[in-house]
């Protein structure tokens, strides 16, 4: 539903700096389609029953139609369907209101006011027609006055005299929107007769109906029509409600449309593909425009003097054109910018060697002064990456912390990993049966680089592992080998005893007691001869 990609060409000579500027520009959030808050059924303080009960007269104070503008503001809802009972006398103060309060305070939120009414048909049955934005209020007084309603302005319990039926006509031939109001509740469609909603639901004119009661979606599927919701508030708080528990307020009952601009052609072209592009929503829903996966914001190239932008979406990075308008221009300053020209197949680099960062001479296509500025979103966070032919090799990263660009560490291609396809690049990965399962083990979230790591680690351990094994080995054969020669000193000694216990060794035994008590007795006599000599000198 709209652009992937939008291209801006920007004049030097009258913004006097290139696009990326020194903080985020509005355009950075993406274009194309996104998710729009929209009550289709809103009453202002010009509905006779404001600040009461629903069909009553209320008497009483009400807000101002800045008060209950502002209200809507500060739920957080995007646009409102004036519908105040049959009459448009409310839609021009609520504008008159809205551009007071953008007066005062230029940085308040979008508020989009369409133009419409809740009209009172022939047998009491409420309807609502919504005009586009752009369109003056006379457009409702001309359909009110078409649709012959002659009864007191802003009031619900006087009736028009025509069927659903030739008010959905008159409606469309105004341009607008026909949608039976509340067709659930009291003074819906669904309580008119079988024959009659059979009639209804081939009406060219009604495609989408109001409904209040979730239970109740599948009969409006069963007349193939698109359930919308919105408030029907009569009050800007709950807590100003009588009842409380059924209370309806600003931001309490919506129907989020996605289109790329919230306007009734927008609205007409999300009926059209409801699945995807039409939700009712109650207060507290999640925000469908949250993104949480990274992104391109955009692309802007400075080079010979002019500067040109490109804008992404942020559900699909892409680019969409015919041929010869640049976009594989636009793909490979991407690559370059984000380090990525080495993934390119040799016979496809060869071919676009003028945008490698190594190119030389009149082989490169940029000069000192070209830049190349990208902004990517990961994690909620603003990065910048800007490339610089000064210094092509190498690209700087930048993170947006609020207030100013801080530079980042890292390189780009972790810190940005954005994944760049051309075409030829396809055609040359096919032929390759391995380059599907690389571009997996590149992705983030198969976190390669930690694999690696860790298996880095587990190759490093392992290796020291292996060194200790074969030391505890050396270890092992070496007390093998001592447990060897100790077993051959045991076995010696065994056969040592072995030999004490025989008769024979037992002979020896006492023979050497023998000999040497024999020498033991030679060496005493030995010793005494002398001194026997001494005693008796002459006995010689």
């Amino acid at each position: 539903m709209g652009a992937l990609c939008q291209h801006d060409g920007v004049d030097t000579s009258q913004n006097g700096r290139a696009a990326s500027g020194d903080a985020p520009l509005l355009a950075d959030r993406g274009v194309g389609a996104r998710w729009w808050s929209l009550d289709i059924h809103a009453h202002s303080p010009t509905s006779f029953d404001y600040g009461g009960l629903d069909g009553t007269q209320n008497n009483d104070p009400k807000p101002t139609h800045k008060e209950w503008i502002r209200a809507y503001i500060d739920s957080g809802v995007d646009g409102i369907v004036i519908a105040d009972h049959n009459t448009y006398e409310g839609i021009e103060p609520a504008r008159a209101a809205l551009a007071q309060l953008r007066e005062e305070d230029p940085s308040l939120p979008m508020l989009v006011i369409f133009p419409g009414v809740e009209l009172t048909v022939t047998g009491g049955i409420h309807v609502l027609a919504i005009f586009d934005p752009q369109c003056s209020a006379e457009v409702v007084q001309e359909t009110l006055t078409l649709c012959e309603f002659r009864g007191a302005r802003g009031r619900s319990d006087e009736t028009a005299n025509v069927t659903v039926s030739t008010a959905a006509k008159i409606v469309a031939e105004r341009g607008g929107l026909f949608v039976p109001a509340h067709a659930d509740q009291r003074a819906g469609v669904f309580s008119i007769g079988q024959r009659e909603l059979q009639a209804l639901r081939d009406h060219e004119h009604i495609h989408a109906v109001e409904v209040i009661d979730d239970s109740e979606i599948k009969t409006a599927d069963r007349w193939n029509w698109v359930p919308l919701l919105g408030s029907d508030a009569h009050h800007l708080t709950t807590e100003s409600h009588p009842e409380p528990a059924l209370a309806k307020a600003p931001g309490t009952h919506l129907t989020l449309v996605k289109a790329e601009t919230l306007d009734l052609k927008g609205l007409r072209l999300a009926l059209t593909d409801p699945a995807e592009s039409i939700r009712r929503c109650h207060r507290g829903y999640i925000d469908p425009n949250e993104i949480d996966h990274g992104h391109i914001n955009s692309l802007m190239v400075n080079h010979r003097g002019a500067v040109e932008t490109y804008r992404f979406g942020p559900w699909m990075n892409c680019l969409i054109g015919g041929r010869g308008v640049g976009k594989s221009t636009v793909i490979e300053l991407l690559r370059m910018a984000l380090g990525r020209t080495d993934e390119l197949p040799a016979g496809v680099a060869e071919d676009l060697r003028r945008f490698n960062p190594t190119a030389t001479g009149e082989e490169q296509w940029w000069e000192a002064d070209t830049r190349i500025v990208i902004k990517y979103t990961k994690d909620h966070r603003l990065l910048r990456v800007t490339w610089s032919g000064s210094d092509p090799e190498r690209s700087t990263i930048e993170l947006w912390d609020g207030s100013q660009w801080e530079t980042q560490s890292g390189r780009v291609l972790d810190r940005a990993p954005v994944r760049v396809f051309s075409q030829k690049q396809i055609y040359e990965l096919a032929s390759r049966p391995q380059s599907f399962l690389t571009i997996l083990d590149d992705m983030p979230s198969i976190r390669r680089g930690e694999w690696d790591e860790e298996y880095e680690a587990l190759q490093l351990r392992f290796k020291s592992e292996r060194n200790t094994l074969r030391q505890l080995r050396a270890e092992t054969e070496k007390a093998d080998r001592i447990r060897g020669e100790l077993q051959d000193v045991r076995g010696r000694l065994q056969h040592l005893e072995d030999l004490r216990a025989t008769s024979e060794y037992q002979e020896m035994d006492a023979l050497e007691a023998r000999l040497h008590d024999s020498g033991s007795a030679e060496e005493q006599a030995t010793d005494i001869e002398p001194g026997l000599v001494r005693v008796c000198p002459g006995s010689g």
